[in-house]
């Protein structure tokens, strides 16, 4: 009798997070549903990280931890994404949390609808003014062809939810099928571009119109207020994989 399969994989890269990690695991571990694994990527974090996610895991069969050389985010998502055995993918950040019905209520609606992706809102928590920006939705939509799909892609354009990975449950046989991975030297838009390509090959998208995500922002750094020997560069690549998904719709 063969072993039943996981239903969800919660992906966490993890890197100089000792501040955070514990809340960030502790609200995948507090999820309404049961039936998933957090796979925790240690991406050679210098701090107390590891040992504390090591404690966490002596309790709770669900975490895997993975002890890799620092190689950055994207890095550290393919390589969760190499080793998850769910049926469906979520990225969370070390330093963020999220809700306790985030990944039921994202399940229930990837089964009912078989959807390749399903999509959220967001609160951005400002740490340094200590008050809250939400994002989401108008409403729940679901979209089974171009034309609807490329609906939600405006709504999400027009809330800023589409750039992204950590709103979102994605299929994994779609991502593993069509060679999608984060690129290595996409940064600060590996997102984008993961899911410019996600969406050119999804056939059935949801939108949930709730917030569940929450997104620390501690500081107001971009990539236009650092220097960056290569920032046009940068920008005209990113905007390529956008320009692409508009022609796409």
């Amino acid at each position: 009798m063969s072993e039943k399969k996981i239903s969800v994989s919660v992906i966490v890269p993890m890197y100089k997070v000792e501040r955070y990690i514990r809340k960030c695991i502790s609200s995948i571990q507090n999820q309404t549903f049961k039936d998933l694994e957090i796979i925790i990527v240690n991406d050679g974090s210098p701090d107390r990280s590891l040992s504390i996610v090591k404690e966490m895991a002596s309790k709770d069969h669900r975490l895997r931890i993975f002890d890799k050389k620092n190689g950055g985010l994207s890095s550290g998502r393919n390589y969760g994404l190499q080793n998850a055995e769910g049926k469906y993918i979520v990225f969370i950040d070390s330093d963020d949390h999220i809700e306790e019905d985030f990944i039921e209520d994202k399940y229930m609606l990837m089964e009912e609808e078989n959807l390749d992706v399903c999509v959220s809102g967001v609160i951005i928590d400002f740490k340094e003014e200590d008050y809250q920006k939400i994002k989401k939705p108008e409403n729940i939509f679901i979209g089974k062809d171009n034309k609807s799909i490329s609906k939600i892609f405006k709504e999400l354009e027009k809330k800023e939810l589409f750039n992204f990975a950590w709103n979102k449950m994605y299929k994994k046989e779609v991502i593993k099928n069509n060679n999608i991975e984060f690129g290595l030297n996409d940064m600060p838009a590996e997102d984008l571009i993961f899911n410019s390509k996600v969406f050119q090959v999804a056939t059935s998208v949801g939108i949930i119109d709730k917030a569940y995500y929450h997104y620390t922002r501690r500081d107001v750094e971009t990539i236009v207020s650092t220097y960056s020997p290569n920032l046009y560069g940068k920008v005209e690549h990113f905007n390529y994989f956008r320009i692409s998904l508009y022609e796409y719709y």
